[in-house]
């Protein structure tokens, strides 16, 4: 991801207050996308999977 762009942020939750991740994809990039998880989550949890169609 380019450093010094706008970035859209997609929050993923599980349950009402539990963050695992965050989905991000620059401003006017369909391809440039990237899913950074939580620590704990890295953690304790379990890996999940971006596919597109």
């Amino acid at each position: 991801m380019t450093i010094g762009t706008n970035v859209n942020n997609l929050y993923v939750f599980i349950g009402l207050h539990k963050k695992i991740a965050t989905i991000s994809i620059p401003v006017g990039s369909d391809t440039d996308i990237s899913l950074t998880y939580e620590p704990e989550w890295v953690e304790e949890g379990f890996a999940i999977s971006l596919t597109f169609q």
